[in-house]
């Protein structure tokens, strides 16, 4: 089954919208792959760069610090700022503000993050972002655009089990409001 938030629930019928948000964490939970879609995108764009630098640090043990990345082939001659700049856009995209994307990353098993035709599995991101500091220190422009993202909570909080206040809040704030924040 296949199953889009955005064609499944008719947002200007309030009684419909609210019947799907009860059951929208069944759905989550029990989806065998749950796509989250960024928005459109090409090849060329800074996500898929990050993505492409996100993917080579989990295949690669060897890749220990930001300054090695510049050295795999497949991103030789972008330079370090460059990549950070890809990083910080990932993290600023307007889906992360979007209220339903606390479910769908906490409550489901499998992740891929979608940007155009690029994808790239959520513990990819994950991991990368669990780095930032440890291994890659984050140059000081960059440093608070990605560590106060919402990106890198969502990151930070996959593992627990349990469902942090955030997700009641937006949920509980979306049957009230506005459904971007």
């Amino acid at each position: 089954m296949l199953w889009i938030d955005a064609l499944c629930i008719n947002q200007n019928d309030v009684l419909e919208r609210n019947a799907q948000v009860r059951i929208m964490g069944d759905i989550f939970r029990s989806a065998s792959m749950v796509v989250n879609w960024l928005g459109a995108g090409s090849q060329n764009s800074r996500i898929t760069l990050a993505f492409r630098v996100m993917n080579l640090v989990w295949s690669s043990s060897s890749i220990d610090n930001a300054d090695q990345l510049d050295s795999v082939p497949s991103i030789e001659g972008v330079d370090e700022d460059e990549i950070w700049q890809s990083v910080v856009e990932l993290c600023s995209l307007p889906y992360w503000n979007r209220v339903w994307v606390a479910q769908e990353i906490l409550l489901s098993s499998n992740n891929y993050l979608l940007h155009g035709s690029t994808s790239l599995p959520w513990h990819m991101f994950a991991n990368f972002i669990s780095l930032i500091d440890v291994r890659f220190p984050c140059p000081s422009q960059y440093n608070r655009l990605i560590h106060n993202s919402t990106a890198k909570s969502y990151a930070l909080s996959k593992p627990y089990t349990s469902v942090p206040r955030e997700l009641t809040w937006r949920v509980g704030s979306a049957l009230k409001h506005d459904y971007e924040f």
